[in-house]
């Protein structure tokens, strides 16, 4: 890969005079959801603590983050693809169809993909072609998430556009910690594949049907591996600021229930099922004398797990919805770390519980969520740790506490974090290291070129 040096910094205290510093485009799926923040946030910590050569253009977005207070950080304003025939829809109906753009955004994206051409991308309401919108940056970087299908076209569109710009230009592009699928879409599909056996390296968090996708793509095995998600890397809270977290929502570590829940159309739709998921709530508190505590992750509007905890505590009034001054990640991710056991449906909910050595017990429903779920049995390498909501019964609650009260499966999800962080900062280090060129003396004592494979570790 051709990599093209943006500037040198000169360093006469060091062995080298000049070293290269790389302007990398950070993209993500990030919106107003601390789980998509903390991948974000992990990532960025990452560079800064081990490659000060990065110096990070990263996309804004409706969402608070520390990430903006950082050094080497150049906030990058938010861009929209917009093809020709987005017009013809416009101009046409006049207003979003969603099932005709989908179709014809496949369409184009499959074949807009097999050419060399360029299209058109917006700016601050400035129009680029998509190569001279790439020529200004070094390389590509775009941060986990479970983004890349074609449930979210638009984001797995834009995406697939803004990588066929860096790769014409013979620019590195990286992903890391993602979820890719599932795809149903021919079209997307195909155009997916292309473009992803193309990229210098897939760093994944699913070793089910991602890494499925990946060998059937035809992705040479050394551009591809399970570095796990992201938000592993992210460091929870100071201690001083979770006691006073849980002092002020009255709560006592070690004894409360953290409980999530996404009522919305990609993930909990059935509320005829709810009755049965209020039943295992109330039957883990009784037994085990604990109060439920709510833990929202996402924020915003459209799926705002507010909303379900609102319905939640009308149909059992001693859900007590957890309050955050402000909800960022850390803080999130840390409280999860002091709960007795988590169940709920978001999957930054039960990883932030699980890379903690807290039981999590994922509750999901749509294909969507199944391959997440799935994910996070296999990633833990724990069976049983999730349940589709329509098979969910009162019994389900004895199988819940006999996991949480197992004090062995504490001790092995608190030693396999440890080693899956291990594993994440070494593939990051070394992607960085090899595709964007940079001295590995920036890397630390930490560095070590021969990294295991996550199912290698002994857990």
């Amino acid at each position: 890969m051709q990599n093209r040096p943006s500037a040198v910094i000169n360093n006469s205290e060091g062995p080298s005079s000049s070293h290269i510093v790389m302007k990398l485009l950070v993209d993500h799926g990030v919106y107003q959801n601390v789980g998509d923040v903390s991948m974000l946030e992990a990532v960025v910590a990452r560079c800064q603590q081990k490659h000060p050569l990065a110096h990070l253009y990263v996309v804004q977005g409706d969402f608070q983050s520390s990430v903006w207070q950082s050094d080497r950080i150049v906030p990058q304003a938010p861009y929209q693809v917009r093809p020709w025939f987005k017009k013809i829809i416009w101009f046409f109906m006049k207003k979003q169809n969603y099932v005709l753009d989908k179709f014809l955004t496949a369409i184009f994206t499959n074949i807009y993909c097999r050419t060399v051409g360029s299209t058109i991308i917006y700016v601050e309401n400035k129009k680029y072609r998509i190569n001279e919108f790439c020529d200004r940056f070094d390389g590509y970087l775009i941060t986990g998430g479970g983004n890349l299908n074609d449930i979210f076209y638009k984001n797995l569109f834009e995406k697939l556009v803004l990588i066929k710009g860096f790769l014409q230009q013979n620019k590195p592009v990286i992903l890391t910690g993602q979820q890719l699928g599932p795809i149903k879409s021919l079209f997307f599909r195909n155009a997916a594949m292309r473009m992803f056996r193309n990229v210098s390296f897939i760093g994944l968090r699913d070793p089910g049907n991602s890494a499925e996708f990946c060998m059937h793509a035809g992705i040479p095995r050394d551009r591809f591996r399970v570095m796990g998600d992201d938000s592993l890397n992210l460091l929870p809270a100071k201690p001083s600021i979770v006691r006073d977290c849980l002092q002020r929502n009255g709560l006592v570590a070690g004894k409360f229930i953290a409980v999530n829940l996404r009522i919305v159309w990609y993930a909990i739709t059935m509320r005829k099922l709810l009755p049965n998921l209020i039943c295992v709530f109330k039957e883990l508190s009784d037994t085990l004398c604990m109060p439920l505590v709510f833990v929202p992750i996402s924020w915003a509007e459209h799926d705002s797990d507010y909303k379900a905890a609102k319905l939640l505590k009308s149909e059992l009034d001693s859900i007590q919805i957890l309050h955050l001054l402000q909800p960022f990640p850390a803080l999130v991710k840390a409280v999860l770390g002091h709960a007795f056991g988590s169940i709920g449906t978001s999957f930054h909910f039960c990883t932030f519980s699980l890379c903690q050595g807290v039981p999590a017990f994922c509750v999901y429903q749509s294909e969507y969520y199944a391959q997440k779920a799935k994910s996070l049995e296999l990633f833990w390498q724990e069976t049983g740790l999730s349940c589709d909501i329509q098979n969910l019964t009162t019994a389900s609650a004895g199988h819940i506490m006999k996991y949480w009260s197992d004090t062995l499966v504490r001790d092995r999800l608190s030693k396999k974090s440890e080693n899956a962080t291990f594993v994440w900062q070494q593939v990051f280090d070394a992607q960085m290291q090899k595709l964007f060129g940079m001295d590995d003396t920036f890397l630390g004592d930490g560095f070590r070129p021969q990294i295991p494979d996550w199912k290698e570790i002994e857990f």
